[in-house]
């Protein structure tokens, strides 16, 4: 508890050093996009506030009592952990295997299906509409908004990732 604490403090305080030095980055030359600067700043405000998230859930875990330290461990729950965790890196591997062939669209959606009913969740919602919109905006994000270039596949697939980027 005490080291997830302090932590958490050392990643806040470094993150907003690195969110000052962010703006030293020079502006790009002909750019119609964003600043180079302004992704860098938006991944450390977000390290901020979610080290901030964990600094509060310490704080309030070092004040709760343990319900029973010596509760007996669940061998069944364990053995079905490490399958799932098995078969997601085994899923991640496959993703960067076939990112450069599918392209990010696809992949990326087949990926997050696979792996959210991996973890369980069977409802319609999560399962197929949240890795649409999901990859929508990633792809809005990246693609269109800071002109981050995507993996697009080859052949269909290709033709498939340049009607949306």
């Amino acid at each position: 508890m005490k080291g997830e604490i302090y932590f958490n403090i050392i990643v806040s305080i470094f993150a907003f050093f690195l969110f000052i030095y962010s703006f030293t980055i020079p502006e790009g030359i002909g750019q119609k996009a964003m600043s180079p600067n302004i992704w860098p700043a938006i991944l450390l405000i977000l390290v901020s506030f979610l080290s901030g998230i964990l600094f509060v859930n310490s704080l309030r875990e070092k004040k709760e009592k343990r319900k029973n330290i010596f509760e007996e461990p669940n061998d069944k729950n364990d053995s079905i952990l490490s399958k799932k965790l098995f078969i997601s890196l085994i899923l991640i591997f496959m993703y960067f295997f076939l990112l450069p062939y599918l392209g990010a669209i696809i992949s990326s959606i087949i990926f997050l299906i696979i792996y959210i009913y991996i973890l369980d969740i069977r409802k319609f919602n999560n399962l197929i509409i949240f890795p649409i919109f999901f990859v929508y905006f990633v792809v809005l994000l990246f693609g269109k908004i800071l002109s981050i270039p995507l993996p697009r596949g080859i052949a269909i697939f290709r033709t498939f990732s340049s009607l949306f980027y």
